[in-house]
């Protein structure tokens, strides 16, 4: 069997479809198995990790928002996206039982504010100092 040699113009297009190759590999990695991965790989990916989470959070209350024509008050929370509170319009849970309890990793809950007045929310995680309203915060604000 004759063999064809590659031809150098192939080259990118090789490397470009491997790449995206394994980006759709670490998408279908579990979520918890991805988190360990990138926590290994050290301290200051951690905050980078959970930008997903509030990230995921944030699309989560845009889908709320959809459904329901508001955002959840604060007295309501996060809670509200992923159990049934009779609202009309809700068709979730918007986010896994995983977030049930709302914690990030160092185990301070998200915290989550809403303003009328403002018609802004605002969601977030304390990060590793555990203080909200610091610099290591990781913070999405959402217009109604």
């Amino acid at each position: 069997m004759k063999r064809v040699p590659l031809r150098k113009e192939c080259i990118p297009y090789i490397v470009s479809f491997l790449l995206l190759l394994f980006c759709i590999c670490i998408l279908m990695i579990d979520d918890d198995l991805r988190r360990s991965i990138f926590q290994s790989i050290g301290q200051n990916n951690t905050k980078e990790i959970y930008r997903i989470d509030v990230y995921q959070l944030a699309i989560a209350l845009e889908q709320f928002k959809n459904d329901c024509g508001r955002l959840p008050t604060s007295k309501e929370g996060l809670y509200v996206l992923f159990d049934d509170t009779e609202i009309a319009g809700w068709k979730g849970p918007y986010v896994g039982r995983k977030y049930g309890t709302v914690v990030d990793e160092w185990g301070s809950p998200f915290y989550y504010d809403y303003s009328a007045t403002n018609k802004t929310a605002r969601l977030g995680s304390c990060g590793p100092d555990l203080q909200k309203d610091t610099v290591d915060d990781v913070v999405s604000v959402t217009y109604d």
